[in-house]
């Protein structure tokens, strides 16, 4: 969709790989999810429901955002979706109210509900950009869903570190953890290519555990398209752990600009007790020093809370020293009254599931 004011103008575009991610490079915070290569994924798995815009400055037409989208038609109603997007610099605030303007009229003119985005800044700085926009967020409302794009995250700092001294912040259970898996004789195996033990893990491990948990998840080809096209950029690697000639772990890592997260993980159900995760993470993180990434990204926690569902996987991450993050929330502009027929299934939905309790449930329905 076609837009133009006379400082700006949006048209769909999809930018090369090289311009692409050296708009990212420009910014401060980022992403895999605002990569070249997530979006040439997502064009694969969604087709036509998958666009993508520029915004070019005039009269320069220099490339001032990027504007990747999802429309959604769904059981839970129809909305687009921007994932770590607007990709644009969130602290020009006249550039971000054009922005803002821009994606009420993108929801009216495909009529959907509403307009879901999340960007991917701190926290303190979304609240001062919110202070200065207050009018235009009038009807911006924080999305129902629950916190799927690493809103609330772990970081750790590899920069400047040697191994030795960081295995000295780990927790007491996580340095033993780790000396107990080398006294075992665990062997990590890296990939950096589709192969058939990747298959081996989804069936042995990671489905497996998806059932035993009753949860739900993507099917195979998500996984396995997702591998097949980050690889081509050398953005993706998976890691397996072997004890006694068998798989027990296995860890689908993604690398983006000197950053490393973790996409799927998971441990033989008859090796639990085992944990080869601590294990796994030491040998990683030693070897992310080696070859000088910066940063480690845990992935999404939760709050330090006993009976919340992330509880666990929180202070696992917490343990090696990472430090707690907090980007933005996910919001959602209101483009009909429908919008609020989705946002209470996903209230229900998420406090059915233990993600938050009825009276936060309440409070994301009503502010």
């Amino acid at each position: 969709m076609d837009y133009q004011t006379d400082k700006y103008r949006v048209s769909q575009e999809i930018p090369s790989q090289s311009d692409w991610d050296a708009f990212v490079g420009t910014l401060k915070d980022y992403s895999f999810l605002m990569s070249y290569a997530y979006s040439e994924f997502k064009r694969l798995r969604l087709g036509a429901k998958y666009k993508v815009s520029v915004v070019r400055r005039l009269p320069s037409k220099q490339l001032v955002g990027i504007l990747p989208y999802a429309i959604i038609n769904a059981k839970r109603g129809k909305l687009i979706e921007f994932r770590h997007a607007p990709i644009i610099d969130w602290g020009d605030s006249g550039f971000v109210e054009f922005i803002l303007r821009y994606l009420k009229l993108l929801g009216k003119r495909n009529n959907v509900w509403m307009v879901r985005f999340s960007p991917y800044i701190k926290e303190e700085t979304w609240n001062q950009i919110r202070g200065v926009l207050a009018v235009e967020m009038g009807n911006f409302k924080q999305a129902t869903i629950h916190e799927r794009d690493y809103e609330r995250t772990a970081v750790l700092n590899l920069k400047g570190v040697t191994y030795k001294e960081l295995f000295r912040r780990f927790a007491r259970t996580h340095r033993k953890r780790i000396r107990r898996g080398k006294q075992m004789g665990f062997v990590v195996r890296e990939y950096e290519h589709l192969s058939g033990e990747f298959n081996k893990f989804l069936d042995d491990i990671f489905y497996a555990t998806v059932k035993r948990k009753g949860w739900t998840d993507y099917p195979r080809s998500y996984y396995t398209d997702f591998f097949r096209i980050f690889s081509k950029y050398k953005m993706v690697r998976f890691y397996t752990v072997y004890y006694k000639g068998k798989m027990i772990y296995g860890s689908l890592h993604t690398f983006y600009k000197n950053k490393a997260l973790p996409l799927i993980s998971g441990t033989h159900p008859d090796y639990l007790k085992l944990a080869p995760s601590y294990y796994f993470r030491g040998y990683l993180l030693e070897r992310l020093i080696q070859e000088g990434i910066h940063t480690y990204d845990f992935g999404g926690i939760g709050p330090i809370k006993k009976g919340h569902p992330l509880y666990g996987v929180t202070t696992f991450k917490l343990g090696f020293g990472a430090k707690p993050v907090k980007y933005a929330s996910t919001y959602d502009v209101i483009i009909s009254p429908l919008a609020y027929l989705t946002r209470a299934y996903e209230v229900y939905e998420s406090v059915t599931r233990g993600w938050y309790n009825v009276k936060e449930g309440i409070v994301k329905l009503l502010s």
